[in-house]
């Protein structure tokens, strides 16, 4: 059975990547989200489609350049020649890959025992003595003591945590279930809702991050939520910048998932929130937390 797809170029998939995180940052995270995004992407010739990356249980995006870039959702990846040697006993979890038809031109995000996550490029050290060698759709090998060992994305997993709880789609009544007896379980909490205000001081870090955008996703990386292969979100990673999120009323594991009433639920949606964005003063952001929603109110200027 064909597998089915997205299809977006590289300017879309740039925008979507912004637009998701700038509720998270204002406008500076547009700017670096897109800058990110292009930097990630191979700038050579096109390749063929049979080299275009394939996403299997995480994110894994490649868009030759003036080209189109596929977003395999659904379906096993095909394996590939060379096992990259036997499993790993390092550890550490793959959360995703960035992957390319160039193995050495890939990127793995990884998760240590601490739980924090890391994105690395192939020739990187991941943890003393191992470097990242090669990078898959759906594994990554690592070069450790003269010999290659085989990390593997978990099975039948996304980058949705697991105790996520959605919210009914804007506008729409949701139906509540019924349990064994025929009783209606008590209505979820309604949304908390804060009013934040970045201080100068977060804002004049913000500004001087700016110059520095490598260093602003190590301290505030983002991650896009996954639901049966659909975008349902973006999560603030493990090892986000606690002080600097605080001010910005987030918390590392915050779930992105609407921004001033705009489900974060799919890319077609970046160009209008992008657009009723520019020039806000600030932006109704809707959060999960712990499994409830929080709305947040952030100033962006």
């Amino acid at each position: 059975m064909a597998r089915r797809g997205f299809a977006i170029d590289r300017g879309r998939y740039a925008e979507a990547a912004a637009w998701a995180s700038c509720a998270v940052l204002g406008a500076l995270a547009l700017w670096l989200l897109a800058r990110l995004v292009w930097q990630l992407l191979p700038h050579g010739d096109a390749t063929s489609s049979g080299d275009r990356a394939q996403l299997a249980g995480a994110v894994a995006v490649s868009a030759p350049a003036r080209s189109i870039a596929s977003w395999h959702l659904f379906g096993e990846t095909p394996q590939r020649p060379g096992s990259g040697g036997a499993a790993s006993t390092l550890s550490l979890i793959l959360r995703g890959t960035v992957a390319d038809g160039d193995p050495k031109a890939g990127l793995a995000v990884l998760a240590g025992a601490d739980g924090v996550e890391r994105a690395f490029r192939v020739g990187e050290e991941v943890v003393s003595g191992a470097r990242l060698a090669a990078v898959y759709p759906d594994r990554i090998v690592l070069s450790r003591a003269g010999a290659e060992e085989t990390l593997r994305l978990p099975r039948e997993r996304t980058l949705a945590p697991a105790d996520v709880v959605r919210s009914p789609p804007a506008g729409a009544s949701a139906r509540a279930p019924r349990n064994a007896a025929g009783a209606t379980p008590a209505a979820p909490a309604a949304a908390t809702t804060a009013v934040i205000k970045p201080s100068a001081e977060a804002q004049q870090t913000l500004t001087q991050l700016r110059q520095n955008p490598d260093e602003l996703m190590k301290r505030v990386p983002m991650v896009p939520v996954l639901d049966g292969g659909r975008l349902t979100g973006v999560r603030v990673a493990a090892g986000a910048d606690a002080a600097l999120l605080g001010q910005f009323g987030l918390r590392a594991g915050d779930v992105v998932t609407a921004v001033d009433g705009q489900a974060v639920d799919s890319f077609a949606r970046g160009q209008q929130i992008l657009s009723n964005l520019a020039g806000a003063n600030s932006a109704r952001v809707t959060v999960l937390r712990d499994g409830k929603p929080v709305e947040l109110r952030v100033g962006l200027q």
